[in-house]
């Protein structure tokens, strides 16, 4: 029998999550009453031990019959695919109603697209984003149907295509966490009840609002719908001789916000930023969803020409790393994001209320 929340009546949703999920699936239960944490424990077997696969056990399992789950992926690194892909595919077997997985990164590993295909990579090349999304595709199926699969700015759009009929694909983005922290920040702040028209012409108006630009083209045509109101600059770089210039916009005598879904080892980022500067911007900022930092790249933010560098919890390791760092980087969470999300689930098992008869 479901348990109902204590405040609006709606079933409680099954949480289960990585051990490097577990802050974010803490501040996800703490944004809805909904979320009950699952529990499982994750016993790695040692060398000594005869046997090197990890040992794991579901402490409840017979909690998940009937009960409307989530399971919190993190796929940062492959060292710990394995043990989520073995709980996925266990939940459904369990007899859970429904199974939502909230991958919030989804790497894009080596290649995007086959070798040959629409001109990019080389034949042979291995494209092992489709691998990932073919075992994630085995997840089975619940008694009400496909799993739903939803990602964060993913970087490559047309992944989404790699899964299959027991996956169903759920693109979602995160700057509306940036988005809330720029309206907060104005001089009449945009509250979050606000009318999106009435919003958009405030920022339009606001004189300290700052302008939102692009690393290149490609994230622009992408990402510039989700900033109504916005002052917009473009930069590219050129082909000829490798530079990057502003194609667009004018950022002289303003704050500006650099946006990009993904960084690996920023270097692009860092070229715009010096870019941005030399133009005239007078408070710089930048915003990325999934900071990878390859190669620890991210010291080379510590004195660059960036006063904040805003980043989301979607690659934990990363996150923690950023968090104890401090200053320039901020962290901000996904949790409230994640959690209305959830909170579908609970809508969904909800029964229906039954008719009223009249006389």
């Amino acid at each position: 029998m479901a348990v109902i929340c204590s405040t609006d009546e709606l079933p409680k949703v099954l949480l289960f999550y990585p051990p490097q999920m577990a802050e974010l699936a803490r501040s996800i239960a703490k944004e809805s009453r909904c979320v009950q944490l699952g529990t499982i424990d994750w016993e790695q077997m040692g060398p000594n031990s005869g046997n090197i696969f990890p040992s794991i056990r579901m402490v409840h399992p017979r909690q998940v019959k009937g009960a409307s789950t989530v399971f919190l992926a993190s796929f940062d690194t492959p060292d710990y695919i394995y043990e989520q892909l073995a709980i996925m595919t266990m939940i459904p077997r369990l007899g859970a109603g429904s199974l939502k997985i909230v991958l919030p990164f989804f790497p894009s590993l080596t290649l995007q697209t086959e070798g040959g295909e629409r001109g990019s990579g080389k034949v042979g090349d291995v494209p092992t984003s489709r691998t990932l999304a073919r075992l994630l595709s085995c997840v089975p199926k619940t008694k009400t149907g496909p799993t739903e699969m939803v990602m964060f700015d993913i970087h490559h759009l047309q992944e989404r295509f790699y899964f299959e009929d027991n996956v169903v694909p759920r693109l979602e983005t995160a700057m509306d966490l940036l988005i809330a922290r720029l309206d907060a920040s104005l001089k009449r702040p945009v509250g979050p009840g606000d009318d999106p028209q009435a919003k958009a012409k405030r920022r339009a108006t606001e004189p300290n609002v700052p302008v939102i630009a692009f690393p290149d083209e490609s994230r622009a045509k992408r990402l510039k719908r989700l900033f109504p109101g916005f002052s917009l600059a473009i930069c590219t770089r050129m082909q000829a001789n490798g530079k990057v210039v502003l194609l667009e916009g004018d950022v002289k005598g303003r704050r500006v916000v650099l946006v990009d879904d993904l960084i690996f080892t920023g270097r692009t980022t860092l070229e715009c930023g010096a870019l941005l500067k030399s133009l005239g911007a007078t408070e710089l900022s930048c915003y990325v969803t999934h900071p990878v930092f390859s190669y620890e790249s991210w010291l080379n933010f510590v004195k660059g020409p960036f006063e904040r560098v805003y980043v989301t919890d979607s690659i934990p390791s990363q996150a923690a790393k950023l968090r104890k760092f401090g200053s320039p980087f901020e962290v901000l969470s996904l949790a409230p994001l994640i959690a209305p999300i959830i909170e579908e689930e609970a809508l969904l098992a909800t029964p229906p209320a039954a008719p009223t008869l009249s006389r």
